[in-house]
């Protein structure tokens, strides 16, 4: 909150006993504010007094000294806290550093004594120690540092602070200091860091959570300004009275945001755009991106990009109010990430920014999540309790903080869990990690420590305890509805010191607050309702925010609705015949509030339903009543919870995998699994295991293969008995020989699927072939039946696969069991140039004129690279596409093909030896690492060495290239670059088993890099390795070659450099037989290639030099070894860039 002075003003009378008793009533005023705080900025008491405190303190210097004793050490003695206050005061008034104490007593207007001033400074460590305030032992002896930490964001530092939030917040970070914190300070940026004041850098990079909270306080000012920018000057004295910040500095940022004229909607209310977040699934163990529903174009679908990996989700439709449109569900929709990644991020087509999360990063590879799921911000301190922890293999975790002297790294720290390798997290274990007794945690790999260690916080945070939601009902974008008030936890002090916590409520996104107290705690703990005294029910989205010492803020969104209940009949939904049980949910509500309507009834196919709370506004709510769930896994594989069975062969069933079911029970239950045959008799009764962690119930399945015997025909049923009641029977799985169907046909306009599995929920998925960047179609199957829409009908060939509704999603690519049908025609669209696309896909057309580079047609190309005419499609649009290049680049970048397949697209296009220089600098930019290094290399030489964009441009290339890739731009050479080749020695490889070989190259894999980084070779060499004989089998290897090294002449006449840098792969390979084992050529092959088609792109050799033949060669290699193919771009990239702007070789 904004600090008021207590007390009068200094005596007018001056004399030296009226001044000295103003002073000691004013020391012990600062002696109770600082024993509360955790920085001495805490206990400002406004500008005021603070000058009439820096007066009198300065009449008193003088009259201190006495025999022995100096004016420093005698205010240090009789004005401790006035002393620390007086320096703070005077950094955050002025922000000054380098002359500090010679203005420092200029202000005061006393002459400066350097024995006073010494006495002053070695007693500052003593001060902050006295009054149990904060310490930065990095910054021990740094007397000016530590007084700048204290006094936080200067008052002149404050515009400029303001202006980097805003710019943070419209880029689509996360409106929380510990995000802004971690992205202004990103060692790899320090750029960013260089935009705000030398007070600011300091008390961020040194102030920890402290600083971190204390930017939060003036980051959820700007919030709040771009959230409501017409109405929120009307509510700035309600902010001064919950800032948390001192008045002066408040006053501060309110001018410096009304001074810039900041406005755009971040926060939920005008304009709301809430942003993803990824997270842990604790109970899964995967790790996820969710998405909210877009604030428009709701038909469009989010990119989520995984190291340039992108996939495309839709968030589930809404569903709208038959009478009021604007009563609607908005949904979330969640994405697995499904593999480790430096960078995730996701954007949206109404939405003008991208969000980026920084995940892994190569030098500190740990990963922290709270015991809620939240990214715990590598800037955070550790909480006390529970928390999960991502560790790569070969890695362990210890607590350095407890190390024995004389021992590297502490104890070894045992996990309260493993919880085994997330989803899709083959190389990781995550582990549920008790920190209670912790100091820190620091990963380990052998005896050496990797990063940082992460400092585990002493003192317990406040807590905001929730009641149980309401059953069976959601708010509107799936979040669980309250219908009681939760209650706010706070710590006391363990020493009893006096503890003021604020605890406000208000609506997200409003700038008035429905609620603020102040609690002051004296050692004991406390609980309080932070809606204390607001009588009528709370009704809509409220954010809650809790304020204390620097350190321990906490904010949290919940959805209430008090005086609402729901009831269920039955208990919980079972599959049936035809889908789910029927379900009854009746609403209860107290006046005023009223239910629309009142009772919903779910009929078999029904699982969601709208309803509309009505009181002080309205509240939509999405209604679900609870379901029994059924999830089939694969060891290391996620899936998604299902209402209805599986389906599965007997060969399916006798896989290494995980049947398991939960159930949504109000009593305690008793359950079991029995293995039937098509008579109902029990063939085998199998006791399940509970999983703690998902709240489920599970069983192997080749246990209940055993019990199959003969039979070709099984159910798999689970019994669930509650007390004094009939047991339920819960279908999991059907057993059946042909699975699903046994085959798909099309009888004119409509889809056949012969010997259809019994089983509700049955959808066809379709991909059309003429169209491959449409999102494919779910359509429900009905007597076996699909009749196409007008959409797909005569819209050329379909790739068709049947599922049950809910437990497959449909991938943006046709999976490869799916069944294609000929079919005539194109798929139509309202975009003319899409249209003709299609018509040119589906082979009834030229290919046309005009168009654009766009992700679909890479899509495109990706899709049709197995049918027979891709050669001559790729010829017609590499074509078009080498028009535009860069703008090709960067499309390839934002379609759906996988990482892992864009390097041949981009070789067989022609792509790869086009330049990509922008006519003028581009703020565009890719979620793909080594596109987004070729782009900015190919803009390095429009910029003015040293300038910005220059900087800019470097710190782009160390985060995404790595820094070999800068000294390769500065040197034109790498020596750790030829650590990761194929040599003589790598013949022994050959013929050792592959299990073998996997070991001694997966240490490389586990922890993602940057592409020039030496793992990232070392995985590239391993990738070519594996693939080695796939290569050799090519009918071009031999071509590709043959005809690479003709290609040597050239480049060595563009530069010797280049020819260096092949000579190294050639002469690593020394005596070894390249006649019998011709993949040992493949990097250096590799490199030729690279640097031919860059050389090529700047003039350095004659164009056309890549005739279509050897392109299709280098292709098919690229097509084995993208991870290589994309290294060497880079690298030949870098080579040829160096020798431009550092020796100034042209070729014009």
């Amino acid at each position: 909150m904004a600090l008021v002075a207590q007390g009068g003003s200094v005596p007018s009378s001056g004399s030296a006993a009226s001044i000295g008793d103003w002073l000691s009533d004013r020391e012990y005023e600062i002696t109770k504010r600082l024993e509360r705080a955790t920085l001495v900025i805490e206990a400002h008491p406004g500008k005021a007094v603070a000058d009439e405190i820096s007066v009198a303190y300065a009449q008193q210097a003088a009259r201190l000294s006495g025999p022995g004793v100096s004016p420093g050490t005698a205010l240090v003695r009789k004005y401790p806290a006035l002393t620390l206050l007086t320096l703070v005061a005077h950094a955050s008034a002025t922000g000054r550093t380098t002359d500090f104490w010679e203005s420092f007593w200029t202000e005061l207007g006393v002459a400066r004594d350097p024995k006073t001033e010494a006495d002053i400074r070695q007693g500052i460590p003593k001060l902050l120690r006295r009054f149990a305030l904060a310490e930065f032992p990095r910054l021990r002896g740094r007397y000016v540092q530590v007084i700048g930490v204290h006094a936080g964001v200067p008052v002149p530092s404050a515009a400029t602070l303001v202006a980097v939030l805003a710019d943070h917040l419209a880029r689509g970070g996360e409106p929380n200091g510990s995000s802004f914190t971690n992205w202004l300070t990103d060692p790899r940026k320090p750029n960013r860091l260089a935009r705000v004041d030398v007070p600011v850098r300091t008390f961020v990079t040194e102030g920890g959570e402290y600083a971190i909270d204390f930017i939060d306080r003036v980051l959820d000012i700007v919030a709040v300004s771009m959230s409501n920018p017409q109405t929120w000057r009307d509510s700035i004295d309600a902010l001064a009275v919950t800032s948390g910040l001192p008045e002066v500095l408040f006053r501060e940022v309110v001018r410096a945001v009304e001074g810039q004229g900041i406005s755009g909607g971040l926060l939920a209310g005008d304009g709301h755009i809430e942003p993803p977040r990824l997270r842990l699934d604790t109970g899964d163990g995967s790790v996820q991106v969710l998405v909210p529903h877009p604030p428009a174009q709701p038909d469009e679908r989010w990119q989520i990009s995984s190291d340039g990996d992108v996939s495309e989700v839709r968030v589930p439709a809404s569903i709208v109010h038959s009478t009021n449109p604007t009563w609607r569900t908005t949904p979330h929709a969640i994405r697995a990430i499904p593999s480790p990644a430096r960078h995730v991020s996701a954007e949206h087509p109404s939405i003008p920014r991208r969000f980026v999360f920084s995940l892994v990063d190569p030098k500190d590879p740990l990963v922290l999540f709270t015991d809620q799921g939240k990214l715990l911000g590598r800037r955070l301190p550790v909480p006390l309790g529970s928390i999960y922890a991502l560790v790569p293999r070969g890695h362990h975790l210890a607590d350095t903080g407890a190390a024995a002297p004389g021992t590297p790294t502490g104890p070894v720290i045992e996990p309260e869990a493993d919880r085994g390798n997330p989803a899709g997290w083959r190389d990781w274990q995550l582990l549920q990690i008790d920190t209670t007794e912790l100091r820190s945690i620091q990963l380990v790999k052998d005896t050496d420590k990797v990063g940082t260690a992460r400092q585990v916080r002493r003192s317990y945070l406040p807590e905001i305890l929730l009641a149980d939601p309401v059953r069976g009902v959601r708010a509107a974008n799936g979040s669980p509805l309250y219908n009681e008030r939760p209650a706010v936890w706070l710590p006391g002090d363990p020493l009893g010191h006096k503890v003021p916590w604020q605890v406000s409520a208000r609506r997200l996104g409003a700038a008035d607050w429905v609620a603020t107290f102040v609690w002051t705690l004296e050692g004991e703990d406390f609980s309080c309702d932070p809606f204390d005294e607001v009588e009528t029910p709370l009704f809509g989205t409220y954010e809650i925010v809790v304020r204390g010492p620097l350190g321990a803020d906490l904010r949290k969104v919940v959805h209430l609705a008090e005086g609402f209940e729901s009831s269920v009949t039955p208990d919980y939904r079972v599959p049936a015949s035809n889908g789910l049980s029927d379900s009854v949910v009746e609403l209860a509500c107290e006046a005023p509030i009223k239910a629309d309507p009142d009772v919903l009834r779910f009929a078999s196919d029904e699982t969601e339903k709208l309803a509309v709370l009505s009181g002080a506004g309205e509240l939509p709510l999405l209604v679900n009543p609870p379901q029994a769930e059924i999830r089939l896994t694969s060891a290391g594989q996620s899936a998604p919870w299902s209402g209805l069975p599986h389906v599965v062969t007997v060969n399916e069933l006798a896989e290494n995998r995980t049947l398991a079911y939960r159930v949504p029970a109000t009593a305690d239950i008793n359950t079991w699994v029995e293995l039937r045959d098509r008579a109902g008799k029990v063939r085998l009764q199998e006791p399940p295991s509970y999983n703690e962690h998902t709240d489920a119930f599970e069983v192997q399945t080749p246990r209940l293969a055993e019990g199959l015997g003969r039979l070709r025909s099984a159910r798999v049923v689970a019994v669930v008995q509650a007390e004094d009641e009939d047991p339920h029977f819960i279908q999991l799985a059907s057993v059946r020989p042909a699975g699903l169907s046994s085959d798909i046909r099309l009888d004119g306009e409509v889809l056949v699927f012969e010997d259809v599995a019994e089983v509700a929920g049955l959808t066809a998925q379709i991909w059309p072939e003429s169209a491959p960047w449409k999102e494919p179609v779910s359509l429900p199957v009905r007597d076996e039946r699909v009749v196409l829409p007008d959409e797909l009908a005569a819209s050329g060939p379909l790739r068709v696969r049947l599922v049950v509704g809910d437990q497959s999603a449909a991938p943006s690519s046709p999976p490869e069991d799916t069944t294609r049908l000929d079919q005539r025609g194109w798929v139509r669209s309202s975009d003319p140039a899409l249209e003709a696309l299609a018509q040119y896909l589906a082979g009834d057309a030229d290919l046309p004129s005009g168009l654009k580079p766009s992700p679909h047609m890479w899509t495109a190309l990706h899709a049709l690279t197995i049918t027979a005419n891709y050669d001559d499609v790729c010829t017609g649009l590499g074509r078009m596409l080498r028009e535009q290049p860069r703008e090709a680049v960067l499309a390839l970048t934002h379609s759906t093909v996988p990482v892992s397949e864009q390097p041949a697209l981009l070789i067989g296009t022609g792509v790869a030896q086009a330049g990509y220089t922008a006519e003028e600098p581009s703020d565009e930019s890719s979620a793909n690492s080594w596109v987004q290094c070729l782009l900015t290399m190919a803009e390095l030489p429009l910029y003015e060495r040293g300038g910005i964009e220059w900087e800019r441009a470097r710190e782009e290339l160390d985060e995404h290239g790595g820094e070999a890739l800068l000294r390769v731009l500065d040197t034109g050479r790498d020596a750790e670059l030829a650590k990761a080749l194929f040599d003589h020695t790598t013949v022994m490889l050959h013929d050792m088993p592959a299990e073998q070989v996997d070991q001694i190259f997966n240490v490389a894999r586990i922890i993602p890099g940057a592409v020039l980084d030496v793992d990232t070779r070392v995985s590239a060499i391993a990738e070519a390795f594996a693939m080695r004989m796939r290569w050799a089998e090519t009918a071009s290897h031999t071509e590709l070659i043959v005809r690479a090294k003709k290609f040597v002449r050239a480049i060595r006449k563009a530069g010797k450099q280049f020819y260096d840098q092949i000579s190294i792969r050639s002469d690593a390979l020394g005596n070894a037989d390249t006649q019998a084992h011709p993949w040992l050529m493949i990097p250096m092959v590799s490199l030729i290639m690279a640097l031919l088609a860059r050389l090529e792109a700047h003039g350095g050799v004659k164009a056309g030099v890549i005739d279509d033949d050897i392109m299709r060669a280098w292709a098919d290699l690229a097509r084995l070894c993208p991870q290589m193919t994309r290294i060497d771009l880079v690298f030949a990239e870098s080579l040829i860039v160096h020798a431009k702007v550092e020796s100034g070789l042209s070729w014009d």
